[in-house]
């Protein structure tokens, strides 16, 4: 489809969000636009909105979008892994933030959100490799 002929998503249900309940105006993407690999951002960017209202399940398909059109863009694996780690699945997050980091071997964050998901799992030798990392990483 060509971008000038777009027609927009469904817009989902989010408490509080846009004019009609839906999600804020400014986060819709239109099918068409989305395909760019720079638009891989605009995912994200719903992901965020939606695990921030606590609506999980929904970041992770947003979130899951990105890698689609942009794969080497650690941020999306990271804010992938954080909305698997607030449903408690601390494996599968930790999953995703490996593969932020095989990406971005310098991202502090990666670090230490895979810290914090292995300490969370009594995983301390680990938990403690990471901090160090991101330690190490910003002291730099």
């Amino acid at each position: 489809m060509l971008a000038g002929h777009a027609e927009e998503l469904p817009r989902r249900p989010v408490a509080g969000g846009g004019r009609d309940g839906g999600i804020p105006a400014a986060l819709t993407i239109r099918r068409g636009f989305i395909t760019f690999r720079d638009f891989a951002f605009a995912y994200i960017t719903r992901g965020v909105a939606y695990n921030d209202k606590g609506l999980c399940d929904v970041a992770i398909r947003e979130y899951a979008e990105a890698p689609s059109l942009k794969p080497d863009e650690a941020f999306a694996y990271i804010n992938l892994g954080d909305a698997y780690a607030n449903k408690g699945q601390l494996d599968r997050a930790i999953r995703e933030y490996d593969q932020a980091i095989r990406l971005e071997p310098d991202n502090e964050s990666a670090y230490t959100n895979r810290g914090l998901a292995n300490r969370n799992l009594g995983w301390f030798e680990r938990a403690i490799e990471d901090f160090r990392a991101a330690k190490r990483l910003k002291a730099e």
